[in-house]
């Protein structure tokens, strides 16, 4: 029998949204583990994919600048595509115009954050993916942080197919979103470190910390137990 294998780790051009019809910024804080190379450069288109004998999808060629990820990694319904690791999504409530001193259309922003971790989570002997997404207004600031959220692939059937999406599970109400970093991916087992804000927080700095463990469940990735680590003074 294969021995299972644990991966720990401590972690423009503009091109506005369109939906896919195919199938974030983390703390790194304390760790001494390593970290799974970097996605290509954005705005370089240099990987291509391949398969391994069994058909499966080698995660690990595959460009994750122009992949598609869930929507409500960004607060839409369907699939989002990402180009040169981004997304501009129309949003007239919250988003700002794409040059600051323009009165035009609003858009949010979604970008792929680097890098992307790689784990057997599904247990087969192959490697996963995860990948860590930070939904903005953007306006360029840290104060315009919408969602940090974590979209999990696997290659099984061929090509990268999302297995779900992870998004923080202790946020307090009226503070800056909660930031996520994976720290492990084990067989069926994925733990992601929470970063969250107390009231008197600054954008900087988050004081509150919490980790998440969540598991592979009838082909679902559930939040299986949350523990608070250190909370704001």
């Amino acid at each position: 029998m294969k021995a299972s294998r644990v991966v720990t780790v401590a972690s423009m051009g503009l091109v506005i949204f369109a939906a896919a019809s195919c199938s974030g910024s983390h703390v790194n804080e304390g760790s001494s583990a390593t970290t799974a190379p970097k996605a290509s450069v954005p705005g370089v288109t240099t990987t291509t994919t391949k398969q391994h004998r069994n058909g499966r999808l080698d995660l690990r060629t595959v460009d994750w600048n122009n992949v598609a990820v869930p929507g409500r990694s960004c607060m839409q319904a369907r699939d989002i595509r990402l180009h040169n690791g981004q997304a501009l999504l129309p949003d007239d409530t919250h988003g700002n115009p794409i040059k600051p001193e323009s009165n035009g259309a609003r858009y949010d922003q979604l970008v792929l954050q680097t890098p992307v971790i790689y784990g057997d989570f599904e247990g087969d002997g192959h490697d996963d993916a995860a990948v860590t997404l930070d939904c903005n207004n953007n306006g360029g600031t840290a104060d315009g942080a919408i969602l940090y959220s974590v979209a999990v692939y696997s290659g099984r059937t061929g090509k990268a197919t999302v297995l779900g999406l992870i998004t923080p599970q202790h946020q307090l109400r009226d503070v800056l979103p909660t930031l996520l970093s994976v720290y492990a991916i084990a067989p069926r087992t994925i733990t992601v470190r929470e970063y969250w804000y107390g009231p008197n927080d600054p954008t900087c700095c988050p004081k509150g910390r919490a980790t998440t463990r969540w598991s592979l469940s009838t082909g679902k990735i559930v939040p299986v137990a949350t523990k608070v680590t250190a909370s704001p003074k």
